[in-house]
């Protein structure tokens, strides 16, 4: 039997979907918490959508929760402990829901619900990730009920076991704004799941997601604010469509948020913090408020004598988390690299060194051997399992592990800067904290790493690529104004004034070349008498110089 609106809400299609949601009157939102503008309301018709479905179970099975004494969505506190608190208690209904999916055989709304899960653990700190993770993996390993049978199909319910066919040849439409290019997708039907919308006045280039247009660019307008994640939508269903709309942002010359966001904070994004204000979660016993009993005030002589015993249980789950990663990573279903270092992250924030620093570079030996654990659980299935494509499963692993290392350079960095606003892990850092008590956080962190020998990068990957791209083009600015300005006295040997002018471009330019390389010599030639300091700077920009030459000629 299939799920009703209850009262004071709606049963209702949104823009092109053919899924009824459930939508509260008034408010712009499902229980789901997808954007519900455009609207088609179907009276008396069964709630498709499991979320909602779920969310309506919930309010069912405790109406004290919307009682007249109960905080609403406008009482309750806007602080981030207060986001973190609501994320965290509505990450563990999900918990709850994955477990009794699995309990009912239905894989499919677990797995649902585990990528709900995901998506609202991701901006949380990475101590509280963490132990959630923990516990969603503990849920993921319930049996089925063997008294448990199928869930009763209804006939309004759409047919979901089949996997959409990926996007290949998404339509291009244009429009004067972005407000024109959401009222489009909402009604006229030759805009197709997946298409690229350009709004080329406001610097924004989307994707239509089902019926909500999202902008790969750092502007969107009235569009949907990316999630920087377009590759891994839907299994990668919509590669094709993000790929043409990212090419053609470039060649308009738009950033792409995608490869420009800004490093994430414990800040709950809008979306989320609407969802949780409206489905009123509350903070859970163990994220108490800080204060005289949070967890701000423990300290590690105050916490409790099992902890290493859960910590340990909790280690051997990060390590079958991410050896799950890795086995999404080696088969493409996901770009994984970043979600497995981020559980490497998790197990060394969790791994102290001889000095009792946190082991964020993985220098020990301990470290070392939990990402060894990690990864041999997946080469021993791949081993297990044999079959004609292990040998290219191992190598692609290995391949794997490479982007993984490269990526734990961003994870370290974005962890660092998260304790500026997540004191309760800043705390793991006491002796940082006492050798630099006047600077920030993050800024404590990398002074005393620096100062013990072990120092933490500081700039992500796409922050050094800007950076090396600006020298590159000053580098090359200020050749060409050398070379402008540098009187042509000289020629090739036995090269009359004549003869250069009867040359052909190509002689020309190889000519422009060998003079450049002369300059070089010169310039290296004459740093090498300077100073220290003028000596590293000629040598910065001679490099930057060598780098963007490289790329020239790798385009020839």
């Amino acid at each position: 039997m299939s799920i009703k609106a209850p009262e004071g809400y709606i049963s209702s299609f949104i823009g092109n979907g053919k899924v009824t949601h459930c939508i509260r009157k008034g408010v712009s939102k499902t229980l789901c918490g997808k954007d519900a503008r455009n609207v088609s309301e179907r009276p008396g018709t069964g709630i498709a959508c499991k979320a909602c479905a779920a969310r309506i179970e919930a309010m069912t099975e405790a109406p004290a929760a919307t009682t007249d004494n109960a905080e609403t969505p406008e009482t309750q506190p806007d602080t981030p402990a207060a986001r973190q608190a609501r994320t965290t208690e509505a990450v563990n209904e999900l918990i709850e829901k994955v477990r009794a999916a699995l309990k009912a055989g239905d894989q499919e709304a677990a797995q649902e619900a585990t990528d709900e899960a995901d998506r609202l653990m991701a901006p949380l700190p990475p101590a509280m990730r963490g132990m959630l993770r923990g516990s969603l993996m503990e849920a993921k390993q319930t049996e089925p009920d063997p008294a448990a049978t199928p869930a009763e199909e209804t006939e309004d319910a759409p047919a979901e076991n089949e996997e959409p066919e990926p996007i290949t040849t998404p339509g291009v439409h244009r429009f004067e704004s972005t407000k024109e290019a959401y009222d489009a997708t909402q009604t006229h039907e030759e805009i197709k799941d997946g298409d690229v919308l350009i709004i080329e006045g406001q610097g924004v280039v989307g994707v239509l997601y089902k019926a909500w247009p999202f902008a790969v660019t750092t502007e969107s307008g009235e569009l949907h604010h990316s999630n920087g994640k377009e590759y891994e939508w839907d299994n990668g269903r919509y590669v094709t469509s993000v790929e043409l709309a990212e090419q053609t942002a470039r060649e308009l010359g738009f950033p792409i948020f995608r490869e420009e966001r800004p490093a994430p904070t414990e800040e709950a994004t809008d979306e989320e913090t609407a969802e949780d204000a409206e489905n009123g979660a509350v903070a859970t016993r163990d994220e108490e408020p800080e204060g005289e009993n949070g967890n701000a005030d423990q300290t590690p002589e105050a916490r409790p004598q099992n902890e290493t015993d859960t910590d340990a249980k909790i280690m051997g789950q990060l390590i079958k988390l991410g050896a799950g990663h890795v086995s999404d990573a080696i088969r493409g279903r996901v770009k994984g690299n970043k979600k497995i270092a981020g559980v490497l992250l998790d197990m060394r924030t969790r791994i102290t060194d001889k000095d009792g620093d946190l082991d964020l570079r993985s220098a020990t030996d301990e470290a070392k051997k939990r990402s060894a654990e990690m990864y041999g659980l997946v080469e021993k299935a791949i081993k297990d399992r044999g079959g004609d494509h292990a040998a290219d499963l191992l190598g692609e692993m290995k391949s794997i592990k490479r982007g993984v290392q490269t990526a734990m350079t961003d994870e370290v960095v974005v962890y660092v800067r998260s304790l500026d606003t997540s004191p309760a892990e800043f705390i793991k850092f006491e002796r940082a904290r006492a050798e630099f008590p006047e600077l920030s956080p993050s800024e404590a962190v990398w002074a005393y790493y620096e100062k013990v020998g072990k120092p933490l990068p500081r700039k992500t990957r796409a922050e050094l690529a800007r950076e090396k791209r600006a020298l590159a083009n000053e580098a090359r600015r200020q050749l060409t104004a050398k070379t402008d300005e540098e009187p042509e006295q000289t020629t090739e040997e036995n090269d009359t004034p004549e003869d250069e002018e009867t040359k052909s471009q190509h002689d020309q330019d190889m000519t422009t070349i060998k003079r450049a390389m002369k300059l070089m010599a010169q310039i290296t030639e004459r740093a090498a008498e300077g100073t220290t300091e003028e000596r590293a700077e000629i040598k910065a920009q001679l490099e930057a110089l060598a780098s963007a030459v490289t790329e020239n000629a790798a385009t020839l």
